[in-house]
């Protein structure tokens, strides 16, 4: 599954409460319980961005950002890290803010 959001070469960007669900994986649509999908956000190489507030269900993970020097992606925020709760049978994730390219 492709990225919920991307920005790359950004400057003075504002992210206000995004939300990502993802229900079905594969051709067969079935009912996904567990990491549908590896990550839902990317962010690279941007300035004076600030994004609060990204929500997910059923992802590996939140945020994947360009490594240092802009080198090899690197995992900003996991779910493991959010302190995820199951809600039915979806694996909940929130990430109150994001600031590592607000400079």
């Amino acid at each position: 599954m492709s990225l919920y959001q991307r920005v790359v070469n950004s400057t003075g960007v504002n992210i206000y409460s995004s939300g990502f669900w993802n229900f079905v994986a594969g051709p067969s649509r079935s009912m996904c319980s567990t990491d549908c999908q590896d990550n839902a956000v990317f962010y690279e190489n941007n300035s004076k961005l600030f994004s609060f507030g990204v929500s997910t269900i059923n992802n590996k993970n939140l945020v994947l950002e360009s490594g240092p020097n802009n080198s090899k992606y690197a995992v900003a925020v996991a779910h493991a890290s959010t302190g995820a709760a199951v809600k039915d049978i979806f694996q909940t994730a929130v990430m109150a803010a994001y600031l590592r390219q607000s400079a």
